[in-house]
């Protein structure tokens, strides 16, 4: 994983990508915090079944997330190895728009296990008003659909 990581970074800087310094957040998985709760809930909302409000479960199946029940999905805060490869995986998905200077490489954020798949979300990664949120596989080695919220 090292070399992946390792290529993301020389891919980066050859294209002249920017990189931010890393913030001092304990690691690649970002504590808890009123984002990180509000992505959660949000999470919980689309792949948890509704018969009153179906709106939001129409996105799950778009967006190749399973029905779970809420407390299936749940924040990462402690497994860092696992918030590494998810990130890394995303950086690799994004690395053509890193190269062009319009995201940056991701280096710690809020990352759910929701079912068998991961969830990530950089709030500092943001195209315009929307903060992009990333579906990874189970096996943490392919991006299955990106949201925006």
């Amino acid at each position: 994983m090292r070399s992946i990581t390792a290529a993301l970074l020389l891919l980066s800087l050859a294209a002249g990508a920017r990189l931010r310094p890393s913030a001092p957040r304990g690691g690649a998985c970002r504590h808890a915090s009123k984002d990180s709760g509000l992505l959660v809930a949000r999470i919980r909302e689309i792949v948890t079944e509704d018969p009153v409000n179906p709106a939001p479960h129409e996105g799950r199946v778009a967006d190749s997330l399973p029905l779970l029940s809420p407390s299936a999905v749940r924040l990462i805060v402690a497994d860092t190895a696992t918030c590494r490869r998810v990130i890394a995986v995303v950086n690799a998905n994004n690395a053509v728009l890193i190269s062009q200077g319009k995201l940056h490489l991701s280096d710690s954020a809020y990352v759910l296990s929701a079912g068998p798949l991961f969830v990530m979300q950089d709030p500092d990664q943001q195209i315009g008003e929307w903060t992009s949120t990333y579906v990874v596989d189970s096996a943490i080695t392919r991006v299955k659909a990106i949201m925006g919220f």
